[in-house]
């Protein structure tokens, strides 16, 4: 249906004509100023969008100033002031020392008596042969005394003896010039220091945006 007729016929304006008044009506209408509701509101805040006459948008902006001046510089001085104090070195908790050297202290103990335990168990297998080279010197003398005494020996009981006497003297001549390779000390080198006891961080300082 055509305009014409459909405003001839009905007495009102087309639909798709208010539509088009009714944009044309917004677009010009002009921006108001958001302090004095003036209509010569030229400038816009990028910030908070809204509009402003020259003179307000001047002390919108005085305001920003004194606002970034209370917020942002003012805190950063006093923020200065408190990064100064940290020229000299954080002196750790005393609990924390403490902990540390409660640990050093029971480490220190556990390693005393380790060694103790050590040198008593060298001296054990030191002695477990002069022990046993005296026991077989007993065995020997009575052997002797008997075979002596009861004079009931031949050829071959005085070849085994000599052979033990032998053996005896061996080991004696061992004993009194002992070998350092005789014994040897194992270690342990599977213990990892760095990770036995550690400082962890508890809390990390918040990340800049």
């Amino acid at each position: 249906m055509k305009l014409e007729k459909y405003i001839k016929e009905y007495s009102v304006p087309h639909p798709l004509l208010l539509d088009i008044s009714s944009i044309m009506k917004t677009s010009e209408e002009p921006n108001r100023c958001s302090i004095c509701d003036k209509t010569a509101a030229k400038c816009t805040c990028a910030g908070c969008k809204s509009y402003f006459c020259v003179k307000h948008f001047n002390e919108h902006r005085q305001q920003l100033s004194m606002k970034f001046d209370v917020d942002i510089k003012n805190v950063q001085e006093e923020l200065l002031t408190q990064i100064n104090q940290l020229d000299k070195p954080i002196t750790p908790s005393a609990e924390l020392l403490s902990q540390i050297d409660q640990w050093e202290s029971e480490t220190i103990e556990n390693v005393h008596e380790r060694a103790v335990k050590l040198r008593y168990q060298l001296t054990e297998l030191v002695n477990q042969d002069r022990n046993q080279l005296i026991n077989q010197y007993k065995i020997l003398t009575n052997e002797i005394n008997t075979l002596k005494e009861d004079d009931d020996f031949a050829e071959d009981d005085i070849e085994r003896l000599r052979t033990t006497i032998n053996q005896i003297q061996i080991s004696l001549e061992q004993l009194i010039t002992p070998s350092k390779t005789k014994f040897i000390l194992v270690e342990n080198n599977e213990i990892d220091w760095n990770h036995l006891i550690n400082v962890e961080e508890k809390t990390k300082l918040c990340e800049l945006m």
